[in-house]
């Protein structure tokens, strides 16, 4: 992603989700079933990071917040959409069968596949990656699509002539990204974003575990079959993203995070309580379901705006292969104790919150560049001197 570009790793996840669970349906024996899996994880995580990292590239920095926020009704819809096939295949969530139930979860992937290759935005890369590779041709061609794609032509930039690149940016390879990452003042960045990341992921797959479990428990749910629950609490999602675009729109990135991540900690507590019909558990489901999105996605969006353009890709994977390790931990401690594991995510969120203001606060700051120039109003291109024209930065 930093290398190569945004797109090759969005197609690659794009082309790779969708094929390896077409192979999947087909696996002869549960060892393949697991490498495939392992094959489709590795897949998705490809994608997912830079797919936040673009979003924040091509979004204005007042927008950033928002937009992000709003990528949490995709957890939303998806929660919903897995819950509706288990719903007509295995609604009892025992038994089904399974190989269509892979296919059946495949199908949004190929749709975005099919999408994107038909989408003109896949022509190019991000507008401010091609600029700080100095490719200024196709970061031309980007803000032209941008323009007109968004009704807008006459902001288009109609001559690339008057552009000169003033500071390349150095090209790293993944030890040397890995490096920067390693020392100051990049490496407390890095290990603050790993807790969020772990903290994040431990609470959203170990809840994903605990809901299904958690609402047996509750008299007053009917005779609903357990899919259906799960679509319920999909949508209980819903209002909660409609918040955190409201919460990250307006507040500061630490405050936001903290606040939500403290109310999730109040939740859980309470939820503590749901097994044994109480009330009050209800009440922790629904502040939880309205808090988490907050918590989720200023955690996706920080590591887009905190590390540096040359080693955004590197650095989003690195914090987020210690969200993959909760995904392990999570419903293991969810199966030990429902309890245990509502303790610790409360812990875990307390310490997020302390976490968060390790970082630095990014809501009004422009994307960095490792490579740009000491002085800070000077921009990596612009026209040579005594000549006019149109340079480009960031928005």
């Amino acid at each position: 992603g930093d290398r190569f570009g945004r797109r090759v790793p969005m197609l690659c996840s794009s082309a790779g989700i969708p094929c390896t669970a077409l192979l999947t349906s087909l696996a002869p024996n549960l060892l393949s079933v697991y490498a495939l899996r392992f094959a489709l994880g590795s897949f998705a995580g490809l994608g997912i990071p830079v797919a936040f990292v673009i979003l924040s590239e091509v979004t204005p920095k007042q927008l950033r917040g928002v937009s992000v926020a709003a990528m949490g009704f995709a957890w939303c819809i998806g929660e919903f959409y897995a819950a509706a096939g288990l719903l007509l295949l295995a609604p009892d969530l025992q038994s089904g069968p399974w190989r269509r139930l892979v296919l059946w979860a495949a199908c949004p992937a190929l749709k975005l596949l099919v999408c994107g290759l038909l989408s003109p935005v896949t022509r190019y890369d991000t507008a401010h990656w091609l600029g700080v590779q100095g490719r200024i041709d196709e970061m031309v061609g980007a803000i032209n699509t941008m323009a007109r794609l968004n009704g807008r032509e006459e902001l288009g930039i109609k001559e690339c002539r008057n552009l000169t690149v003033k500071a390349k940016a150095a090209t790293l390879d993944h030890t040397q990204a890995l490096a920067e990452l390693g020392r100051a003042p990049l490496l407390v960045c890095t290990l603050a974003q790993c807790l969020l990341c772990f903290a994040k992921d431990f609470a959203l797959y170990g809840s994903a575990v605990l809901w299904p479990l958690a609402w047996a428990h509750v008299r007053e749910r009917g005779h609903l079959e357990p899919a259906a629950e799960l679509m319920a609490t999909a949508l209980l999602g819903v209002p909660g993203v409609f918040l955190a675009m409201g919460v990250m729109h307006m507040l500061p990135r630490r405050c936001a995070l903290a606040g939500a991540a403290v109310l999730c900690a109040l939740a859980c507590r309470a939820l503590m309580s749901l097994e044994c019909g109480s009330p009050v558990g209800l009440v922790g489901v629904a502040v939880f379901k309205l808090s988490f999105p907050t918590w989720q996605m200023v955690t996706m969006l920080l590591p887009a705006e905190v590390f540096p353009t040359q080693i955004k890709s590197c650095g989003y994977s690195m914090v987020a292969l210690f969200g993959r390790l909760a995904t392990v931990v999570a419903p293991a401690i969810v199966g030990l104790s429902h309890e245990g594991f509502l303790a610790s995510t409360a812990t875990l969120a307390l310490l997020a919150s302390i976490a968060v203001y390790l970082l630095p606060e990014t809501r009004a700051a422009e994307l960095v560049d490792a490579a740009a120039p000491k002085e800070p109003t000077e921009p990596l291109m612009g026209p040579p001197p005594e000549t006019e024209g149109t340079c480009y930065g960031a928005t």
